[in-house]
């Protein structure tokens, strides 16, 4: 059995040029990165970027959305030999 791992961290980079529209200027690029590793040391890499001005994506929600959601769904998740995730210790 895999049991996986999920770390999120904020990231805040400036732009190299601010980006200027007609309502505000931005000068950095705020996301949030997520690595989540299982027991045999495999691990993935996501980045969701908060544009919250033109997706309405603000990153307390997405950090929120990981942390109180996603995390508690695949912490200790098992993988079956056919792929099937079932989740580990609970019964269905």
């Amino acid at each position: 059995m895999i049991q996986c791992e999920v770390y999120a961290a904020r990231q805040s980079v400036p732009l190299l040029r601010p980006l200027v529209t007609a309502r505000r200027l931005v000068d950095t690029a705020v996301s949030l990165h997520v690595r989540i590793t299982s027991d045999n040391g495999r691990t993935g890499r996501g980045e969701a970027p908060a544009a919250s001005p033109v997706t309405g994506d603000r990153l307390g929600d997405i950090e929120s959305a990981v942390v109180d959601r996603l995390a508690p769904l695949l912490t200790g998740l098992g993988i079956t030999a056919a792929g099937d995730p079932v989740r580990a210790g609970v019964d269905s």
